[in-house]
């Protein structure tokens, strides 16, 4: 007996619905799961729609809990893409793809709402030093991004690799 895709599909749900939990819990700015989930969310649900829709799902009942605010759509669309790089790691997986993945995952987000924050909030001029003086404002939270990002990366997957061997061995009889 082979690890149903049954078994693969709710253990892939489980996953994300947890790492979405988690950001209930106290911890440091940007490190968070949310791009890991989004990534294996690409990997483990084959079609776009799904990969896409499961982690937004799960990152929206989370904001539900935790506030909703002005740079939710720039969070979203880079949750939406980096499920769209996962998608490519379920054909020629390895850790040195996820990791890469994992931190132009890191580069999207930290690029594109802090843009969103330069565009929405009054804190920063309209003009080339504004929108540095915003990116330069946010580099003391890129490396919690980063680390954030390759630490939940490498959990999920590793705990979603390590569940599949243990539910493949156990389904086949042990040597004597």
């Amino acid at each position: 007996m082979t690890f149903k895709a049954s078994s693969q599909i709710f253990l892939a749900i489980l996953l994300v619905v947890a790492a979405a939990f988690s950001r209930l819990i106290p911890h440091p700015f940007n490190f968070s799961p949310i791009a890991a989930m989004a990534l294996f969310g690409g990997f483990a649900f084959h079609s776009r729609v799904v990969a896409i829709f499961i982690p937004l799902l799960a990152m929206f009942l989370s904001d539900f809990f935790l506030g909703f605010h002005e740079q939710m759509f720039s969070v979203y669309l880079c949750f939406m893409l980096t499920a769209l790089m996962g998608l490519g790691l379920h054909k020629e997986f390895s850790f040195f793809r996820l990791a890469s993945r994992s931190l132009a995952a890191s580069l999207l987000f930290f690029l594109v709402t802090n843009f969103d924050v330069w565009l929405q909030q009054p804190f920063y001029e309209r003009s080339f030093n504004g929108i540095v003086t915003c990116y330069a404002m946010a580099l003391p939270f890129f490396h919690w991004t980063i680390a954030g990002d390759l630490f939940y990366s490498f959990s999920i997957f590793g705990i979603y690799f390590a569940m599949k061997k243990i539910r493949s061995q156990s389904a086949s009889p042990l040597a004597s």
